[in-house]
């Protein structure tokens, strides 16, 4: 049974998410608790992200996604200040780390992308942050990975999640990849996919990775329970 404080609305980044106004609107909801994703700008845009945040109501992160260009300082402000204790990575093998994320060892959990989990990076850190929309592409794309990426899932739980949405058909990525898996939610529909995963691929940290306004991400998150719940 998944509940609605374990899903928590996010701020990310990448692309052209309106990451300024997203904490503006945090302000006028009054919500005070959401994810953050900061893989997706400069070390500079970063600190003006922290200043806007220092200014608004969100007191609490409990998920914060990294990028391998953190600072010890960044990671222990979020730490100290927001009282983040999962912090989530990609793979070494795509973006090695910095040196700055050892002292949080523990508290780091490496997300599936499209390159293989390491068993020894997952021993060392604190496990696997599972996003399922990620492995749900895998499953679509008729991937060979998908069976060895659930073998991991089997003998290291999920600790955390990541979720997005998965289109009816795979768009073209700036890279050139199709993928069905996206940040931008245009149906609730877009969701469904969640229904064919066990309730052990389901932790009690779940982050909605996606760049729609944190009211739509609300109203996701009610859909998701509602669903998960039937």
């Amino acid at each position: 049974m998944v509940n609605k404080e374990q899903i928590f609305p996010s701020i990310i980044t990448a692309g052209d998410s309106d990451w300024r106004a997203r904490i503006k609107e945090a302000g006028e909801l009054g919500l005070k608790e959401a994810a953050l994703f900061i893989n997706g700008i400069s070390l500079k845009e970063r600190a003006e992200l922290c200043d806007l945040l220092d200014g608004s109501e969100i007191k609490s992160i409990p998920i914060l996604h990294l990028r391998n260009d953190v600072t010890e300082l960044e990671v222990e402000y979020f730490y100290n200040e927001y009282g983040t204790k999962i912090f989530t990575i990609h793979p070494g093998a795509e973006y090695p780390f910095f040196s700055a994320l050892l002292k949080f060892e523990k508290n780091i959990f490496i997300e599936n992308t499209s390159v293989m989990f390491n068993e020894a990076e997952l021993r060392r850190y604190g496990g696997i942050c599972l996003n399922i929309s990620h492995l749900e592409n895998e499953r679509l794309q008729k991937s060979v990975k998908l069976a060895i990426f659930q073998e991991f899932i089997e003998r290291f739980p999920p600790h955390c999640n990541c979720i997005s949405a998965i289109k009816k058909d795979p768009e073209k990525t700036f890279k050139g990849y199709l993928r069905y898996d996206d940040y931008l939610l245009g149906d609730f529909s877009e969701l469904d996919y969640l229904k064919n995963y066990p309730a052990g691929y389901f932790s009690n940290f779940i982050a909605l990775e996606l760049k729609n306004d944190l009211k739509t991400q609300l109203a996701a998150r009610d859909y998701i329970v509602g669903m998960l719940n039937k």
